[in-house]
């Protein structure tokens, strides 16, 4: 008898195991695809109205969909009339209308024109509309956006270089932040949100990896690489007004670039959300990286309970 029970406990687990696992899907390349490398630095995005609608892009100008929560997908390749230069970094807002940001290439020139916004009424990726954020003669690179799901307003972040992968000393890199109150038609005049600067080698020494995360309320929280370290800002106001310099966050040894044999690039930078749920997390910040010391994965996990005096009241906790 107990051995009897033994397997069916056995059973059940296996079984209840098995169900557990999602099958890992291979996206099928465009038929269009035309990049070597194609299928790498991918960001996916799940409608949160309906989450059997998956959207992905991958480098170089390569977007996917799925209608059945992504057991099945297919392919396509974009254009754009600024160019589709890769970093691709998918969105849906709350109007359920489909976005596909990307770097810009003009006349083969790459990155000098803007982040280009490209939006689609339709899930299968007619991306007819188009938008982006100012052109002003350097160099751009490195963008990602987030959405407040109270306005629909989407922020953005990236890395603006004086000279792109430049060795002159008076070349420098910053942060830049712009926004859209119009669906990405149009948007702000970006604001310099980094008052420390990166060099323009596109490596540990360079300001990157902006990911911009929207607070219950409102709030805009932005961390970054740069040197051995994380760094910090954020917007109480829709992008109004910043801290007057960033702050630090957390210790990133040895920098920002992972060098694993056999890959030809790999990097830790930060990825920042922030909890919306109804728990008690609620407004909790989480920055998530990578360290080479010690540890592959570091999180810090950031109470900022910014007040109107004293904006030093935070707690941090290590994970």
């Amino acid at each position: 008898m107990k051995l009897k029970i033994q397997l069916l406990l056995l059973f059940f687990a296996t079984t209840f195991y098995s169900f557990g696992q999602f099958e890992n899907v291979q996206l099928p390349i465009p038929k269009k695809a035309t990049y070597p490398y194609s299928q790498v630095e991918p960001s996916i995005y799940i409608n949160p109205k309906n989450t059997n609608e998956v959207i992905a892009g991958s480098v170089m100008n390569d977007y996917y969909y799925s209608k059945d929560g992504g057991v099945s997908w297919k392919s396509k390749s974009i254009k754009s009339k600024w160019g589709v230069n890769g970093d691709p970094c998918m969105l849906i807002d709350t109007l359920e209308r489909y976005y596909y940001f990307h770097l810009s290439n003009i006349n083969d020139q790459p990155l000098i024109g803007g982040m280009v916004c490209q939006r689609s009424k339709k899930l299968k990726g007619k991306f007819r509309k188009e938008g982006h954020t100012i052109n002003n003669g350097k160099f751009h690179d490195k963008q990602w956006v987030a959405l407040d799901p109270r306005t629909n307003h989407i922020y953005m972040t990236w890395t603006q270089f004086d000279g792109y992968d430049s060795d002159n000393p008076e070349d420098y890199s910053h942060i830049l932040f712009s926004k859209t109150e119009d669906g990405g038609l149009t948007w702000s005049n970006p604001v310099q949100i980094s008052t420390i600067p990166g060099d323009c080698k596109d490596d540990d020494l360079t300001a990157e990896g902006a990911v911009p995360a929207v607070g219950p309320n409102g709030e805009i929280y932005v961390a970054w690489s740069r040197n051995d370290s994380l760094w910090f800002n954020r917007s109480m106001d829709d992008g109004k007004t910043w801290l007057k310099q960033e702050t630090y966050l957390a210790a990133q040894p040895n920098g920002w670039v992972i060098d694993i044999p056999g890959l030809y690039r790999c990097n830790g930078l930060p990825v920042t959300v922030c909890d919306l749920s109804p728990s008690k997390y609620n407004g909790t910040i989480y920055v998530n990286y990578e360290a080479k010391k010690g540890r592959i994965f570091g999180m810090q996990r950031a109470n900022l309970c910014y007040q109107l005096k004293n904006e030093k009241s935070e707690e941090r906790k290590n994970i």
